[in-house]
């Protein structure tokens, strides 16, 4: 077994809408499925990218909400 072995993160994907099981992310060419509504431990790369896609999510839907009470 390798001396180095990796350092999982914990992270935690709450579930947004019924049927959102899981989200995909890529980093650097490798993709991991990661189950929302539970917690799962995971590599930090991966855990940064899920941490800028979410942020992303919701800058989006803000920047719907407020388009649309303009």
């Amino acid at each position: 077994m390798n001396k180095e072995t990796k350092k999982l993160v914990p992270i935690f994907i709450p579930k947004r809408f019924k049927g959102d099981d899981v989200r995909t992310v890529s980093v650097n060419g490798k993709y991991k499925h990661i189950p929302t509504g539970k917690q799962f431990m995971i590599e930090p790369c991966f855990a940064e990218a899920v941490a800028n896609a979410c942020l992303a999510e919701d800058l989006a839907e803000s920047y719907k909400a407020s388009v649309a009470n303009d």
